[in-house]
């Protein structure tokens, strides 16, 4: 039996557990959650709400210029509460995001959810489905695509003696101010010479 997830934000951990990680190699029924998020550019995260992804895809690309992004995620909003009718609207391309988790029931009971991206909404549209009435599809980009975006307003110079994780948050400290620093996780394994 599926449990039902709680609403909310998500805490997991950023490595699943060895739990989990055995669970993938046996039959195991999957689960996802989506919570939408704004980003304000002087202040924390912000939960909104969860919403409820039928289907779509994310693609990890780790050589294309944004390296993760996803294709036709589709919202089914019969209602159409969720359908954006302004620039500010839930689902609109204003500065929102996606936090997408995927996950696995364990069989004896209780399920663990892995982090999959963080992606900012880039286009909504509104489709009239078959047979359940309207809904809605996203297109979304990690956030790498907004930093690039944001360009470099004035000349910006790395400290002399810097480390490469060093520079990194020093740039994002100026090109990315409302990411929060303490979400940046640096491979210190790479050379970044």
């Amino acid at each position: 039996e599926n449990p039902i997830l709680p609403s909310g934000p998500t805490t997991p951990s950023l490595a699943p557990s060895a739990k989990f990680l055995a669970q993938l190699s046996q039959s195991y029924e999957s689960i996802s959650k989506v919570e939408v998020w704004t980003n304000p550019s002087n202040g924390p995260d912000e939960y909104i709400t969860d919403i409820g992804v039928v289907s779509g895809n994310i693609i990890s690309d780790f050589t294309a210029k944004y390296s993760r992004q996803t294709s036709d995620l589709l919202v089914f909003d019969p209602l159409g509460n969720l359908t954006p009718k302004a620039i500010t609207s839930l689902l609109a391309p204003n500065g929102h995001e996606l936090r997408l988790y995927r996950g696995v029931v364990f069989p004896n009971g209780g399920y663990e959810l892995a982090p999959v991206g963080v992606l900012g909404i880039s286009i909504s549209q509104l489709i009239q489905a078959a047979k359940t009435g309207w809904a809605t599809t996203l297109q979304c980009y990690d956030r790498s695509r907004r930093i690039d975006r944001a360009g470099f307003l004035a000349p910006f110079q790395v400290a002399a003696g810097a480390t490469g994780a060093q520079a990194i948050l020093a740039i994002l400290a100026v090109q990315a101010a409302w990411l929060n620093a303490s979400q940046v996780i640096i491979d210190s394994s790479t050379n970044l010479h």
